[in-house]
């Protein structure tokens, strides 16, 4: 069954096609594994594979369930109060983030 389109009146993109984007709009409604799917639910394959969707697929189990764990923990931490709290100068290696199912994300 083919979901409709939201309404694209807010969607505002300068110095873009704006208005051939809202004639024929190319958006994604999900993806899985390897595929997005489009709101006329074609299959469409990532070639690209942006963040960690390259080995891991959109919306791994195991991911969905350590970002949500970790949202419900912490979804945000400002990095401009680190001074407040001394000196926080770290290596690479003591800026990586462990989810509870040891997925990890470096920063540094």
């Amino acid at each position: 069954m083919t979901n409709p389109l939201p309404n694209l009146e807010a969607y505002w993109m300068p110095f873009t096609g704006n208005r051939y984007f809202k004639k024929n709009p190319r958006m994604f409604k999900r993806a899985s594994g390897m595929f997005y799917t489009s709101y006329d639910d074609e299959k469409i394959l990532d070639g690209i594979s942006g963040l960690w969707c390259c080995n891991a697929g959109h919306c791994h189990p195991k991911i969905v369930e350590a970002v949500q764990k970790q949202a419900a923990t912490l979804d945000y931490a400002t990095a401009f109060q680190f001074s407040a709290f001394g000196d926080r100068s770290t290596s690479t290696a003591d800026s990586t983030v462990l989810f509870s199912d040891g997925c990890g994300v470096a920063s540094g």
